[in-house]
């Protein structure tokens, strides 16, 4: 009942200070342009898990997964990210310019190569931050290689990377871990409790294990722990229809310092719909008496996004129960409590998204439009 009370209170502060400006609230799509082409003839076969944010400069970054040899979700892989100059238009005119593409990671020929993964903006220090994942559905055993996870942190906003560092540096608890952060972006506190932290939250890819948790960082990133777990119930149990399993997970910070989890329901608990988990001490603990179902945001069991700009929340999804078609942003006024309209991005093939601030009153997705490619889309948030 404390927890209710807490969630209905903030809500109602949300919903009051934005209720004036609400009725002209009409979000609608305004540049649309293909990022990464699909069935490249080279060195890339497929791009996939596209993710985005907002830079400092008031650039947009933009990673996804260059597959080599074919689509699937293992085997070997470029990471590909090119960033907006929102200062330079296209010569059509469509939207920003981005940089041609460029690769920050090969992993050769690997049988179980990198996947993302998360990006995180530390405004504390201005870096630019990845985590991916290496052998996260296999134990590599014909490399030797363990599982692991991986930063890439920029300190110039993307022009240079250092050399990638293993997570698990000094914590034997994410060594040799099946987990993958996102895919999206990871947050940084900027309310207490511990303001400034960063947290990045995903899923183990072992169903003997699965389980969401994540990881923190409070030095920049120069070292990380596990904190926050949600384990799929029956524990250990192999994983069958109904089951309680978030795996891929994105978050957002609310105005009191509460986390709210939005996550892919992997055996479809109770409904073809997303589960809903908060955090009130900064990713260390997710209670399970925060849990819920929502029932209005239906999902085919695929990655979603959630962003809070302006105190209005969105979510970006495949909104169908049966399929994943159907890209829909959703809004609300009240933190997710219940949400008052709706946009069909594209009706036909649509799987993972990611959502970014652009600038005040503008949105950015970028997803996935199956055998079309990846796409960016700006949406404007009042006319």
């Amino acid at each position: 009942m404390a927890t209710l009370g807490r969630i209905s209170v903030l809500a109602a502060v949300i919903f009051s200070s934005f209720l004036p400006s609400f009725a002209v609230f009409s979000p609608r799509v305004v540049e649309t342009q293909l990022l990464w082409e699909p069935n490249i003839i080279g060195d890339v076969s497929c791009y996939r898990i596209p993710i985005i944010t907002r830079l400092p400069t008031g650039s947009l970054i933009a990673f996804s997964e260059a597959r080599k040899f074919s689509t699937g979700d293992s085997g070997a892989k470029f990471l590909a990210y090119r960033t907006s100059d929102p200062d330079v238009r296209t010569n059509s005119g469509a939207g920003d310019l981005w940089s041609l593409t460029q690769f920050l990671i090969d992993d050769y020929q690997a049988t179980d190569g990198l996947n993302l993964g998360a990006v995180i903006v530390d405004k504390v220090k201005n870096y630019t931050i990845v985590l991916y994942s290496v052998c996260a559905h296999t134990a590599c055993p014909a490399t030797g290689n363990l599982r692991g996870n991986y930063m890439k942190r920029s300190k110039d906003f993307g022009k240079t990377w250092e050399p990638p560092a293993d997570i698990s540096r000094g914590n034997a608890a994410l060594r040799n871990l099946s987990w993958s952060a996102g895919p999206g972006y990871g947050i940084q506190k900027m309310h207490a409790p511990h303001k400034g932290r960063l947290i990045a939250c995903g899923h183990a890819n072992d169903l003997n294990s699965l389980s969401m948790f994540c990881v923190v960082s409070d030095d920049h990133g120069d070292s990380w722990k596990k904190a926050g777990t949600v384990f799929h119930l029956p524990y250990r149990g192999k994983l069958l229809p109904g089951d309680f399993a978030p795996t891929e997970v994105q978050m957002v910070e609310l105005a009191n310092g509460t986390i709210l989890f939005n996550a892919r329901s992997e055996g479809r608990y109770r409904c073809a719909c997303r589960i809903i988990m908060m955090s009130y001490d900064g990713a260390e603990t997710i209670p399970m008496e925060t849990v819920r179902i929502d029932t209005t945001l239906i999902d085919p069991t695929c990655a979603g996004s959630v962003l809070l700009h302006n105190d209005m929340m969105f979510f970006t999804n495949a909104a169908s129960s049966l399929s994943r078609i159907n890209l829909t942003l959703r809004w609300s006024a009240n933190a997710g409590l219940t949400w008052a309209g709706s946009l069909v991005i594209n009706p036909g093939v649509s799987e993972y998204s990611c959502l970014t601030v652009v600038d005040d009153n503008h949105i950015g997705i970028v997803y996935e439009e199956g055998s079309n490619g990846l796409w960016f889309v700006k949406v404007r948030l009042n006319s």
